[in-house]
C-alpha cells in the first residue's frame, strides 16, 4: 500500500522539478486561470508552473440522491469525489520532447445511493465501496514519429482510453462510462474506477483520423480484500487483461471503433466450478454529431458489448443516447441528455441464481449548466426497470443533483 506520506513526497518532487527546470521554449497558449478556476492564478504561481511544464487540475464533485420509489427503499444519500491531477510536459520541464508524466490522486467520501436501488449497474459513477484516499494513476508516456506512435507505462485507468465515448461522459449512471458486460468481470473489476492496475499501452495513429491501440493490464487491480488506499501487487494466479481497440475519430467523421479483450487467467465456470475457463469479449462504439445549426448541436452515441457469460454475470449490454447543446435561450453552455441502457444476464447466471430476471433497463434524463466558468450544476433523473433483475423489486425512480467545482 502506498502511504499518504509517499504521495505528498511525490507531489513535492514534481512541483520542485517544474519550478527549477528551464522555462518553456515554445509559446504555447496559456489557460486563463484567473477566469476559469475558482482559486484563480494563485498570485501568478499557476501560470509560472504552466510555463515550466507543470499543470495542476483540482476538481470536486458533490452528489445528493433521493430514491423516490421502488428498489429496496426510499431514502437519501450524499457522496463526493475529489480529483487532483498533475501533468508534466517533459519537453518544457526536462528537455525531453514527446514525453509526458501524469499523476492522479483520488479521494472519495459519502454514502452509497445504490443501496437504495440495488441496480446491477448502479446510479452514480462516483460511488465507491468504502471511503478512501489513493494514488489513482501514475504513468509516463513517450511519443515517436511526430506523435503517430506512443508508449505508456504505469498505473493506468483502462477506461480513460478504451471503451469510451465523449458524448456519454455527460451522464451520471456508471453504464455510460464502460459497458456492464466488461465492468463486472475480474476478481476486482478491470482497471477502472475506483481500482487501477499497472499497465503498458501502445497507440498508433496512421492518419489524423485513424487509430489503433493495445494494452496489457495486471489482471487484478488493487487488493480485493482491502478497498482502501493504493495496492500494487503481482501474483502468478492473477494473470493479465489484454485489450485492443481500433477505429476512426475526428471532428468531421465522429468516433467509430471496435475493441476486444481477454483475461489470461482462468476462473471457475458458473455452472460447473470444477471447470475453469478464460473470459473474453468484444465491443462496438459510435459517437458523432447528427445535427449542427446556428449554435445548436445534437450528438448521438451507441455502444454494444458481448461476452460469453460462462464465468461472470452478464452476456451483453448496450446503451444509446443523445446530447442536445445550445437549445436553451440564454444558456449557451447548457446540455440536455437522454439515454437508455440495458444489461442482460447470461443463461448460466440465471440458472445458477434462479429465480431471477433476464435483464435490467435504465433510462436517464439529465441537464448540466455552467453557472460560472468554474461551477456547474447538474440535476439528474433515472428510472430503473427491474432493479438487479430481481423480480421482487419494483421499478425505481431516483432523483439526484451534482455540483461541480473547478479549483
Amino acid at each position: 500500500m502506498i502511504s499518504k506520506e509517499a504521495v505528498l513526497l511525490l507531489l513535492s518532487v514534481l512541483a520542485a522539478a517544474a519550478l527549477t527546470s528551464p522555462a518553456a521554449y515554445a509559446d504555447d497558449a496559456k489557460p486563463d486561470f484567473a477566469a476559469n478556476k475558482l482559486l484563480g492564478d494563485w498570485a501568478g504561481m499557476r501560470t509560472e508552473l504552466f510555463d515550466k511544464g507543470l499543470s495542476v487540475d483540482i476538481y470536486y464533485k458533490a452528489d445528493a440522491w433521493r430514491n423516490l420509489s421502488g428498489g429496496v427503499e426510499k431514502g437519501n444519500r450524499a457522496l463526493d469525489n475529489l480529483d487532483v491531477k498533475l501533468t508534466v510536459d517533459g519537453d518544457k520541464a526536462f528537455k525531453m520532447p514527446g514525453t509526458t508524466f501524469f499523476v492522479y490522486f483520488l479521494n472519495n467520501n459519502g454514502g452509497r445511493p445504490n443501496d437504495l436501488v440495488r441496480s446491477n449497474v448502479g446510479v452514480d459513477n462516483i460511488e465507491v465501496p468504502a471511503r478512501s484516499f489513493k494514488l489513482y494513476e501514475a504513468w509516463g508516456q513517450k511519443e515517436f514519429y511526430d506523435g503517430k506512435v506512443s508508449i505508456l507505462a504505469g498505473l493506468h485507468d483502462l477506461n480513460s482510453e478504451f471503451y469510451v465515448t465523449d458524448s456519454s461522459g455527460l451522464f451520471l449512471n456508471p453504464h455510460y462510462g464502460i459497458g456492464t458486460e466488461m465492468s463486472a468481470t475480474g476478481d476486482n473489476g478491470p482497471s477502472i474506477f475506483p481500482y487501477t492496475s499497472a499497465a503498458v499501452r501502445l497507440a498508433v495513429h496512421p492518419t489524423d483520423s485513424t487509430y489503433a491501440q493495445a494494452a496489457i493490464f495486471d489482471g487484478v487491480p488493487g487488493d480485493p480484500n482491502n478497498p482502501r488506499g493504493t495496492h500494487i501487487e503481482f501474483k502468478d494466479k492473477e494473470g493479465a487483461l489484454a485489450i485492443a481497440e481500433g477505429g476512426i475519430k475526428s471532428d468531421s467523421l465522429g468516433h467509430f471503433a471496435m475493441g476486444t479483450w481477454e483475461y489470461t487467467a482462468k476462473r471457475p465456470d458458473q455452472l460447473t466450478p470444477s471447470i475453469e475457463k478464460k473470459t473474453d469479449g468484444v465491443y462496438f462504439l459510435a459517437d458523432r454529431s447528427v445535427y449542427k445549426n446556428g449554435g445548436h448541436n445534437v450528438n448521438a452515441f451507441a455502444r454494444l458489448g458481448f461476452t460469453d457469460g460462462k464465468v461472470y454475470q452478464f452476456k451483453d449490454s448496450w446503451s444509446l443516447g443523445f446530447v442536445f447543446s445550445g437549445f436553451i435561450p440564454s444558456r449557451k453552455d447548457g446540455q440536455i441528455g437522454v439515454a437508455l441502457s440495458r444489461s442482460d444476464n447470461s443463461s448460466e447466471y440465471i440458472t445458477a441464481n434462479a429465480p431471477i430476471g433476464n435483464s435490467e433497463t435504465q433510462l436517464e434524463l439529465t441537464y448540466k449548466d455552467m453557472l460560472a466558468p468554474w461551477l456547474s450544476l447538474q440535476p439528474d433523473l433515472q428510472y430503473t426497470i427491474n432493479p438487479g433483475a430481481d423480480t421482487a423489486l419494483a421499478n425505481a425512480w431516483t432523483l439526484g443533483i451534482r455540483l461541480g467545482v473547478d479549483f
